[in-house]
């Protein structure tokens, strides 16, 4: 799975590793008193995994062994269940909060976008967590995102190795709990996106407008949002999944804005001013990087959705795109926040397989 031969997993893992890297010394520089300690132990655990899953020579089917792996989530998620039901203020976060506050609003009959906050979500996600919010617990949420997309790593897989590395890469990243409860709206926003993305490409038959192209076009609808990272992800999975069919991508695009508009047009109309001061519109020129490398970003987004051919290279190329500005502000731009980070370690971990490189027959997924 490591070898010269295998650069996305190559650069896939390096580009997780370095990420959390960053993460594991940045906050025990705050919590421990020996930090370079602790990044350089982080440091040998990742490289050890990494060069030993090479030597793991027996590959069975994946569904002779899914028990084991499904056993592995459901135990994580109970620990999850407990600390969010029986420890202080799991939902504390500011992320969190802010959903609260907004829910709050809208069902005590006031314009719920009445404070410009640097997390803005557009109605429906918050209207999507209503649920959680009547059972007294928003951050049961998060904790039904990371099931899903554990599951989405296992079910994915084909083999136990790129099962194993997969779920050491979700459960070691430390960016995995921090965007649980500290930036829960990165992480929902990317478990949402992949989970539509993988059911769209099981289940929607390319040249074929049926119900269930209608149902997934709303879908992607009621969860789009006006933010780079979603923009460049649909461009190239659209592209992708459309490109023999650009008649039906079109098609397909202009109920995906329909939707998009119904839900945030009463708002507008509720109160024009607040929406777009305070609201999701708020932060629609506040992006980390200028004007100019946006467009670059986006024409670069088109030319790989023409280019990529299955999903690992969607995954791949998606997370290659967003990770590059962050990594960009963290050099060069004093104070600049890594949240971006999480919204990026799903794609990268799923564009990790287990395959061989033949000479002439090129990539060959295991079985």
């Amino acid at each position: 799975m490591f070898t010269i031969k295998h650069f996305i997993n190559l650069i896939s893992s390096s580009i997780i590793g370095l990420i959390s890297l960053i993460f594991v010394y940045k906050y025990s520089l705050i919590n421990f008193n020996r930090p370079v300690l602790l990044a350089f132990t982080y440091v040998l655990l990742f490289l050890f995994v990494i060069f030993s899953f090479n030597k793991i020579k027996v590959i069975p089917r994946w569904r002779e062994n899914n028990k084991y792996f499904l056993a592995a989530i459901i135990l994580f998620v109970l620990l999850l269940l407990y600390y969010v039901l029986f420890t202080p203020k799991p939902d504390s976060s500011f992320e969190l909060l802010s959903v609260k506050n907004w829910l709050d609003n809208f069902y005590h009959g006031e314009f719920p976008y009445r404070l410009r906050s640097t997390f803005t979500a557009y109605p429906f996600l918050y209207l999507f967590a209503s649920p959680f919010y009547w059972v007294g617990n928003i951050a049961l949420l998060e904790v039904l995102a990371w099931a899903v997309i554990g599951l989405l790593l296992i079910l994915n897989s084909t083999t136990v190795r790129e099962k194993v590395i997969k779920l050491f890469f979700l459960l070691v990243s430390p960016l995995t709990f921090y965007g649980l409860f500290e930036s829960s709206g990165y992480f929902l926003s990317a478990v949402i996106l992949i989970t539509l993305i993988f059911l769209s490409n099981k289940y929607l038959t390319p040249g074929k407008v049926n119900i269930k192209f209608i149902v997934f076009a709303v879908l992607f609808g009621l969860f789009f949002a006006i933010k780079m990272e979603i923009i460049i992800v649909l461009i190239i999975y659209l592209l992708f999944f459309f490109r023999n069919n650009i008649k039906d991508g079109f098609l397909f695009f202009e109920i995906l804005s329909a939707v998009f508009l119904i839900t945030i047009i009463p708002f507008i109309l509720w109160n024009p001013v607040l929406f777009f001061f305070n609201g999701p519109f708020s932060l629609f020129f506040m992006f980390d990087i200028p004007w100019w490398e946006l467009l670059i970003f986006l024409g670069i987004s088109f030319y790989v959705g023409w280019m990529v051919s299955d999903l690992q290279e969607i995954f791949f190329a998606s997370g290659i795109l967003l990770i590059i500005p962050s990594l960009i502000n963290l050099l060069f731009v004093p104070g600049a926040g890594l949240s971006n980070f999480i919204f990026c370690l799903p794609f990268l971990i799923l564009s990790v397989k287990d395959y061989r490189v033949e000479k002439f027959a090129g990539k060959i997924l295991e079985n």
